[in-house]
C-alpha cells in the first residue's frame, strides 16, 4: 500500500527588522534557534534557522541586514524526506507593529542565496514563494535562501517606519521511486504541477 503523504503544518518566524531613524527590533527568537511544528503521527517536521539580530539596532537607509535564513529537516523527523517550500513576505509596519499598506515594499530588497537550487512558485512586490529542488533527507538543510534584506538608499517619508518580515517553511513528504504520489501531492498541498527526474529532484514548475 502508497504511503500517505502528510502535508507540515506552516511554520512562522515573524521579525520587526527595522525602524528607519530608529531601532531595530525583533521577537524573541535568537539567532540559530530552530522552530518547528509537529502535525500528526507519522510526525512532519521541519526547521528555520536564521542569523537574523534578536537585539535592538539601527538603521538607515542603505543598510545591509544579515538574515541567512535555511531551511532544515530535522534528524528527529526519523526516515521522512521531505520537499520544502518557503515563503518571505516583507512589508512595512508603524511604530506600533501594524502594517502600513501605503508604503512600498519594493524598498525593501531581497538578497537570495543559492538561487539555482530554488524554483519560484510565485512573487508579487511583497512576498517571493520558493521550492527546493531536491528532495531533504533528516538532518539536512536547503542552505541559506534568505542572505539578507536591502533598504532602499532614499527613503524619505518612511522615518520611524519598521520593516516587517515573516518566512514560513511547509514540508510534503517524499515517497522514493514514486514519482506520480510525489507530484500528485504537491498538486494537493501547494497547488502547483511539478515536472520529477528520476531521482525525484524538481526539474520544473507550474501552475
Amino acid at each position: 500500500m502508497k504511503k500517505k503523504l502528510l502535508l507540515a503544518c506552516m511554520v512562522v518566524c515573524i521579525l520587526a527588522v527595522a525602524l528607519v531613524g530608529g531601532s531595530l527590533a525583533a521577537t524573541t527568537y535568537t539567532t540559530n534557534r530552530n522552530i518547528y511544528s509537529n502535525v500528526q503521527t507519522p510526525t512532519l517536521q521541519v526547521n528555520l534557522t536564521s542569523d537574523a539580530l534578536a537585539d535592538d539596532t539601527k538603521a538607515k537607509p542603505g543598510d545591509v541586514i544579515a538574515q541567512n535564513y535555511a531551511a532544515v529537516n530535522p534528524e528527529t523527523n526519523t526516515n521522512i524526506t521531505e520537499y520544502i517550500q518557503v515563503t518571505i513576505t516583507k512589508y512595512w509596519q508603524d511604530a506600533n507593529g501594524t502594517k502600513i499598506f501605503d508604503k512600498d515594499a519594493n524598498k525593501i530588497a531581497l538578497n537570495l542565496a543559492n538561487q539555482e537550487n530554488w524554483l519560484v512558485l510565485r512573487e508579487t512586490s511583497e512576498q517571493l514563494v520558493l521550492v527546493y529542488n531536491k528532495p531533504v533527507a533528516p538532518g539536512e538543510s536547503t542552505g541559506v535562501f534568505l542572505e539578507s534584506l536591502t533598504l532602499d538608499s532614499n527613503l524619505s517619508g518612511y522615518s520611524g517606519c519598521k520593516v516587517g518580515l515573516d518566512v514560513t517553511a511547509q514540508a510534503v513528504q517524499y515517497q522514493e521511486g514514486d514519482n506520480e504520489l510525489n507530484a500528485n501531492a504537491i498538486l494537493s498541498a501547494w497547488g502547483v504541477v511539478v515536472t520529477l527526474d528520476d531521482t525525484g529532484a524538481i526539474t520544473a514548475v507550474s501552475r
